[in-house]
């Protein structure tokens, strides 16, 4: 049984090095950890082989391989440690150089002049102090590591690396004296036995352990915490004593005598114990790890009572409330903040926020292309992983705008909320470097409490639409009333004053008749209009090319007329496909566009652009959206400023002295209900562009004949 745990390290090791290089095997340091697991699966498998048959051959090629394990052990340590250490470099040059003139001195020795030396030769010893001395500099090179770490975390984990590397050096030296020890006597007597030395393989299971630690660190891509990982093999090693305990007590209590009735006492002694250990597994971790990982189970402690609060949030704010306060009272980060996108899409915006110093979060970031990882089926996005991404392609600009936005939200991980594959927002969290980071499982356990989070924004977000509908619905039910009632005194005003006009009346007071005129009228439309946004619609959908409607469009501002200074030109792309669309309601949608784009230059003359091309509607989930048309209306008039761009389809906001600030809400809503995009692009000074995008149906193939060649400048 005991050579048999060399094979399983030796299979283990050379797992964990061909493990490293499946996602970069380009990456120097997963290439110097593959060697050394390869390494070592041969030091392993040859002492394995050699104790099974005892063929000097398989003895030899342990040795000569094991003498490659301390420069190859040392190669990894100092280039994930410090990689760019120059003197450390010029070292493992001289050590890989000196290390296979040493071996083939050693089976020079062996094989011309000890070949027939019974048990451990002088040269085997020899070769053992130079390996176990190399050892030792690996060992002292840790410790230096460790003095001089920077922070908690790189402490914790050298820390940890050290002493199971200790423990490997120092229970194989035992071992291999203990054979050297046994050997006086020749291996014909002792057999198996002789070969493998009188102690247990504790050794070799403490380098399958220092390999495991490394192998977490790397593949991680981010500083694992080995608290972690050390409580759960506590808790396991724990278990595993309690039933050799049993077992032992059933051997020596049970018939040992009959084989029959002690496997059956050992089968029913095992199966109770079973039984009985699976309640008391979860208090028996939560007991290891608040003894090694107490930070770790704090912060688990402290997300389950986090995640049985949330179901009892009732909105938004109380929801950014418990969560932020939740996780802020856990001590391991210096800032915590909820984005959450706005109700046109367009930003995901800081709703609350928990910081310790300055500065604060950003206050809004754009989701594109922050976002689109998160679309794309990512989980959640880590600084240091996307630092290191970043330094194998310093030249992807996604990553470095990534990493720009968590800089400015003050953010080491951000972990999405998804409802389906939509991006509804995302937790922003700093680590505090104090608190010694996040290992790998509390990233999961911080992700399923955003999942739960998602879940129930989902809940409120359908709970607030309701509400909406409802309130729309009464809205437009007042507003027909309310349409009514205002409508018939203004008929009457209106009446009186044009009949007023038609007598022979003052000059002065003729004038002020037509002012009750013109304001009744534009009262009218104020009533008219905010009837139409709160009425609910339905689109009569038909087959329509948006070319036609365009020109249409431009053909009624002509009739209307252009105030001078103003030109117009027009650019319609050929060919483009038909869209299903209410025409009636997409032209009423362009001519307000259009009108208020004339207008933004009317006072100082300038050039309005009318164009059409084929474009896409980005959809979440979807790396190239949906295909689509897309009608631009852009000016070179003075701009929007940018406090009330967020703002332009908020109804009866305007910044015109004569508008109803319904105009572009009405349009939005008719843009919303093609299943389209409104966008809205503007720099102060320098003029806007308004983009209307509607998707194309794929039922529809027939596509519009080449636009002609045309503009209308007045």
């Amino acid at each position: 049984m005991g050579a048999l745990v060399y094979l399983a390290v030796a299979v283990l090791a050379v797992s964990l090095g061909l493990g490293t290089t499946w996602r970069d095997r380009h990456e120097q340091l997963r290439q110097h950890f593959a060697v050394l697991g390869l390494l070592t699966g041969v030091v392993y498998t040859a002492f394995f082989l050699y104790v099974a048959w005892g063929q000097d051959l398989f003895r030899f090629v342990f040795t000569a391989a094991g003498s490659f394990l301390p420069v190859a052990t040392l190669q990894v340590l100092d280039h994930f440690l410090s990689p760019k250490d120059a003197t450390n470099a010029r070292l493992m040059k001289r050590m890989w150089a000196a290390t296979p003139l040493l071996v083939v001195v050693y089976l020079a020795l062996e094989l011309v002049l000890l070949q027939d030396t019974p048990g451990p030769s002088w040269p085997d010893m020899m070769l053992g102090g130079v390996v176990y001395g190399t050892f030792l500099l690996v060992l002292q090179r840790m410790w230096t590591m460790l003095r001089l770490a920077p922070n908690p975390v790189e402490r914790d984990r050298l820390r940890y690396l050290l002493l199971l590397s200790a423990g490997a050096v120092l229970f194989s030296a035992l071992e291999g004296l203990a054979r050297i020890l046994d050997g006086s006597l020749a291996p014909s007597v002792l057999g198996l036995l002789a070969r493998q030395g009188s102690l247990p393989p504790i050794g070799a299971l403490f380098v399958a352990l220092t390999l495991y630690a490394l192998y977490k660190v790397i593949v991680l891509e981010r500083l694992v915490d080995l608290h972690e990982i050390f409580s759960k093999g506590a808790a396991i090693t724990t278990s595993a004593l309690a039933l050799v305990i049993l077992c032992l007590a059933v051997m020596f209590l049970g018939q040992i005598d009959s084989w029959v009735h002690l496997a059956y006492d050992l089968f029913l002694a095992c199966m109770l114990f079973l039984v009985a250990y699976e309640p008391y597994h979860p208090k028996l971790q939560a007991t290891v790890a608040g003894f090694l990982n107490r930070r770790g189970h704090q912060l688990q402690q402290g997300l389950v009572q986090l995640d049985q609060g949330l179901p009892r949030v009732v909105s938004k704010e109380h929801l950014a409330r418990e969560l932020l306060g939740g996780l802020h009272s856990l001590a391991r980060f210096s800032a915590v903040s909820l984005y959450l996108r706005d109700a046109d899409r367009q930003l995901v915006r800081l709703v609350d926020y928990r910081v310790l110093g300055d500065p604060l979060p950003m206050p809004a970031v754009s989701p594109t292309p922050f976002g689109d990882g998160f679309e794309r089926g990512q989980d959640v996005y880590l600084r240091q992983e996307l630092e290191r991404l970043q330094s194998w392609e310093p030249g992807d600009e996604e990553l470095s705008a990534r990493l720009r936005a968590m800089d400015a939200m003050r953010a080491d991980v951000v972990l999405p909320l998804m409802a389906g594959s939509i991006v509804m927002g995302w937790l922003a969290l700093e680590e505090d470097l104090a608190s010694g980071g996040i290992s790998q499982d509390e990233v999961a356990r911080l992700m399923r409490t955003a999942r739960r989070s998602a879940v129930i924004l989902e809940n409120l977000e359908d709970f607030e639409a309701l509400k909406e509908q409802a309130r729309l619905a009464a809205l437009g039910t007042m507003a027909a009333g309310l349409a009514h009632e205002i409508r018939n005194p203004l008929a009457g005003i209106k009446g009186a004053a044009q009949y007023l006009q038609a007598t022979q009346v003052q000059a002065d007071d003729g004038d002020f008749l037509q002012v009750i005129t013109d304001e009744v009228d534009r009262l009218n439309v104020v009533v008219s209009n905010f009837l139409d946004y709160s009425r609910p619609f339905e689109l009569e959908r038909q087959p329509d090319d948006l070319n036609a409607t365009v020109t249409q469009v431009l053909s009624l501002l002509r009739a209307e007329g252009v105030p001078e200074g103003v030109r117009v030109v027009q650019d319609l792309a050929g060919g483009l496909p038909l869209c299903r669309v209410d025409g009636d309601k997409l032209r009423q949608v362009f001519l307000n566009l259009l009108k208020n784009a004339v207008q933004a230059v009317e006072r100082r003359g300038g050039t309005v652009t009318v164009e059409t091309r084929l474009g896409r509607l980005r959809r979440p989930g979807s790396e190239e959206g949906l295909e689509g048309v897309e009608v631009h209306f852009v000016d070179d008039g003075p701009g929007i400023a940018m406090d009330d761009l967020d703002k332009l389809f908020v109804p009866f906001y305007t910044t015109k002295t004569q508008g109803t600030g319904l105009g572009l809400a009405i349009s939005h809503r008719i843009v919303k209900a093609h299943e389209g995009d409104l966008e809205v692009k503007s720099s102060p000074g320098r003029g806007s562009r308004f983009t209307v995008r509607v998707p194309v149906r794929p039922e529809l193939q027939q596509v519009t004949e080449d636009a002609p060649e045309l503009g209308l400048e007045s």
